[in-house]
């Protein structure tokens, strides 16, 4: 029964990353956004002023690690989001920056939207697959019991 508790607050644990992680990549793109629509700040100028939580956040390790530009922020990040919205992160780090403000600010709303609904994908998901994973977690160890008994 302990082992599988173990293997439950696991899981849940993991879904939590995800969540953070995917949200700190939405308050990184906000925080882009804005400063490329008010102050057209280079990216390098921009992440050396964002807040260090919210890189810690999109990094994934715990430590704040100093970017120079988004495509070193994804090469450094250990991203646990699913596949697709990880390439969409991707294409995004390795391409912004590379043109003019309209096409950086449209990028950014395209990033958004995308994370937006990936974050509550991710989230329904989660809250269905803690309720089978916990009826999981009790009725195993219950059912390998009665066998041995």
């Amino acid at each position: 029964l302990s082992a599988s508790l173990f293997c439950y607050v696991g899981s849940i644990k993991k879904d939590k990353h995800k969540i953070e992680q995917i949200d700190a990549y939405i308050k990184l793109v906000v925080y882009i956004k804005d400063n490329v629509e008010c102050y057209l700040l280079p990216i390098d100028r921009i992440l050396d002023s964002c807040d260090k939580d919210i890189i810690k956040g999109c990094i994934g390790s715990g430590e704040y690690v100093s970017v120079r530009s988004t495509s070193e922020l994804y090469e450094t990040a250990d991203i646990v989001l699913p596949r697709d919205i990880s390439a969409e992160i991707e294409r995004f780090c390795t391409r912004f920056g590379l043109s003019y403000k309209e096409e950086q600010i449209r990028m950014c709303s395209d990033l958004l939207r995308r994370l937006n609904n990936s974050k509550i994908e991710i989230s329904n998901e989660a809250i269905k697959n803690r309720k089978i994973k916990f009826a999981l977690t009790i009725t195993v160890p219950l059912f390998f019991i009665l066998l041995l008994i």
